[in-house]
């Protein structure tokens, strides 16, 4: 590798190690926001079991 594809390559692992990629937050979050829609959804099915 070159001297310049190798300094690009270290400055792109440095900007992965302080900042995750935004698409990977994004992901967590949508992740978390359906899980706690499941779990909601899920409890309403089970209250309407019961009733």
């Amino acid at each position: 590798m070159g001297r310049i594809a190798t300094e690009i390559a270290d400055s792109h692992r440095l900007l992965c190690i302080r900042q995750p990629p935004r698409d990977a937050v994004k992901a967590q979050d949508l992740y978390a926001k359906a899980d706690a829609a499941g779990t909601k959804e899920a409890k309403a099915r089970i209250e309407a079991l019961r009733r």
